[in-house]
């Protein structure tokens, strides 16, 4: 469930626990996931399966985690049902974790535009999940990707 929504820069905020929306190869990653993406995809030697999450520490001290949660595929096509992995994704979270999450607005990155992330799902399962999150919307980002009306 979406909490409250924040305009600003996630990164710029201390939050304890990030999650991020990723692909399944790692790639066209920038900001967040950038540092990890790169060092992980060297040592996978199988393929991230979608609805999964990966965990890591974050910042300066082990306190801080970011999840990414693999819930679609780099190309056209390749967030069909992406909001079904994201809400798995955020639900096996809740099911092991206590306290207050941060999300970034999934589907909004260049990778969501430019491959036809479908939004309103996506924010669909964010408000549908059994997870506590503050959803960050950065500033400047189109109005039609940051309407809050009623689903």
């Amino acid at each position: 469930m979406i909490d409250r929504i924040v305009i600003g820069d996630i990164t710029k905020q201390r939050q304890r626990h990030i999650i991020i929306g990723m692909n399944t190869d790692l790639v066209d990653v920038s900001e967040i996931g950038f540092p990890y993406a790169g060092k992980l995809k060297m040592s996978l030697n199988h393929p991230l399966i979608l609805g999964s999450v990966l965990e890591f520490d974050f910042g300066r001290n082990s306190e801080q985690k970011l999840y990414m949660v693999i819930c679609h595929k780099i190309g056209k096509g390749g967030w069909i049902g992406a909001d079904r992995y994201l809400r798995f994704g955020l639900d096996s979270i809740s099911m092991n974790k206590d306290g207050r999450f941060s999300i970034v607005n999934v589907g909004t990155g260049p990778v969501g535009i430019q491959d036809g992330a479908e939004y309103p799902l996506l924010l669909k399962a964010m408000v549908d999940s059994d997870l506590s999150l503050d959803l960050y919307v950065r500033e400047g980002e189109p109005k039609s990707l940051t309407n809050t009306e009623p689903l």
